[in-house]
């Protein structure tokens, strides 16, 4: 009797041990089956829309008060949303200081910009993920100013780039295996240009791109000089695989150095600057990433209202 029961216990144990291992082994054959498949849908594409300079004092904060979401016009905000995000060059420091620039030029304080921090609304709701530091002015408040604007920024999950107290200061943008990184080349602080190569040299071996964002020029000059011209050389051969100017409040020309695209200036998109069509009309463009390219999209002006506002212009304001 006792040799039964241990007949059969033995016989149940081992078909418990078949059924288990029959088991197992069914689930990790359908994981990798499964596993390939879901790694082919993934999608590696982006589309990113740069805009030019951004300046919220003076008249820009007299006309909007402390709701800046009428800054831009409803349809452009429904554009800068097609994308999946959208970047560009905040010109001057976000805080809580009180503003003291005016409309008289004799005053030192009239080029002196501080924003206030309701601007951030405005960026939320027009589809920014990262701003530009990288120019003449985000050092107006010196480098409380410049502490104050990366704690605000960072606080709202606004990723930023070219903070002059921050040498090497870069941002990355991800969309799923997707990553691109974003570098400021500013000719008003003192971080020289081979920093920058450098910079732009090793964030080329871990990204599948670089845009490189400088802060170039000379203001309300419509072709870029030999220097800009040079430099933007240097970069490429570094590895910079897209080149996107501002600061001289103008459309620039475009150009290409093998396949690379450079924008030598956007202009402006939020200033208060309306003495030429050249400084109300700003150019604004939509960019496809995907692994193995870079694709332009499409180019659109902006025209500056002389209420504060901004809007998609039409033919009889601005041309391309």
């Amino acid at each position: 009797m006792k040799k039964l029961i241990l007949v059969l216990l033995v016989t149940i144990i081992g078909l418990f041990w078949f059924y288990k291992t029959s088991s197992d082994s069914s689930m990790v054959t359908e994981t990798e089956i499964n596993t390939p498949q879901q790694a082919e849908n993934t999608d590696t594409e982006a589309t990113i829309i740069f805009v030019g300079d951004m300046m919220f004092d003076r008249y820009i904060r007299d006309t909007q008060g402390s709701d800046y979401t009428n800054t831009l016009d409803p349809e452009l905000i429904s554009y800068l949303n097609t994308a999946d995000a959208v970047i560009g060059n905040l010109e001057g420091p976000i805080t809580d200081f009180e503003s003291v620039t005016n409309y008289h030029e004799n005053n030192p304080d009239h080029y002196r910009f501080t924003f206030s921090p309701d601007v951030i609304e405005l960026l939320k709701l027009a589809n920014f993920k990262a701003l530009l530091l990288g120019n003449n002015h985000i050092e107006n408040f010196g480098n409380a100013g410049v502490k104050q604007t990366t704690d605000f920024l960072e606080l709202a999950n606004l990723k930023h780039f070219g903070n002059p107290t921050a040498p090497s200061d870069y941002a990355t943008l991800s969309f799923n295996d997707l990553d691109l990184a974003l570098v400021a080349h500013n000719w008003f602080d003192s971080i020289p240009i081979e920093d920058t190569i450098n910079l732009v040299s090793n964030l080329n071996n871990n990204h599948d791109y670089v845009i490189v964002m400088p802060h170039w020029g000379e203001e309300y000059e419509t072709i870029a000089n030999s220097k800009q011209t040079q430099e933007a050389t240097l970069l490429i051969t570094a590895g910079a695989d897209l080149i996107i100017g501002s600061h001289p409040h103008v459309v620039q020309n475009n150009d290409q150095v093998d396949d690379t695209l450079i924008y030598y200036s956007l202009g402006n998109f939020v200033f208060d600057q309306y003495f030429s069509d050249a400084v109300r009309c700003g150019e604004i463009i939509k960019i496809k990433f995907s692994k193995n390219s870079i694709t332009p999209i499409e180019s659109r002006r902006i025209f500056l209202n002389g209420d504060g506002r901004t809007k998609l212009a039409n033919t009889s304001e601005c041309t391309i």
